[in-house]
């Protein structure tokens, strides 16, 4: 006997197509998250860069990394949101350094730690996929608070 006028897919040629369908989806979901991270921690090392600009420029004009007291004592965050680095970032504003305060990709408010002093300055910033040169420069300049990667910073930069 012929099938006459059954013409289409069977149930389970329409699940297996299904099926396939799902896995590349999220194949390449996973593979889009991965590069929106990457993309984050690329973002983050430049907005340290226009920091350590910020604060170069800061320098050139009253002779201190210090954005602190008449005493130039340091500029240190004591969490990830706001505090002394935030003011440091809105004075930059003020004084023409940069355009607007720098905010974390990621984040509705500043997630870098700035600590700076006369001479010296350290900024640090917390990288979703840091590579494994990341984390050797975030030995050289160590922040003894945030000793656990997981939970503080493990990329910075320093002078």
């Amino acid at each position: 006997m012929k099938n006459l006028g059954k013409k289409g897919f069977t149930l389970i040629e329409l699940l297996v197509v299904i099926a396939v369908i799902g896995i590349l989806a999220a194949v390449i979901m996973a593979s889009l998250n991965d590069a929106r991270a990457k993309a984050r921690d690329a973002r983050r090392k430049s907005d340290l860069k226009q920091i350590v600009i910020g604060l170069e420029l800061w320098r050139d004009k009253y002779g201190t990394y210090s954005t602190g007291g008449s005493t130039g004592t340091a500029t240190l965050v004591s969490d990830w949101v706001s505090g002394a680095s935030y003011r440091t970032l809105e004075k930059f504003v003020a004084e023409g350094i940069l355009p607007q305060v720098i905010i974390d990709p990621s984040a509705s408010s500043v997630a870098y730690l700035i600590r700076a002093d006369a001479d010296r300055y350290t900024i640090w910033a917390k990288l979703e996929k840091p590579s494994a040169s990341d984390l050797a420069t975030f030995n050289v300049c160590h922040f003894s608070t945030y000793d656990d990667h997981a939970m503080g910073p493990n990329y910075c930069v320093t002078n």
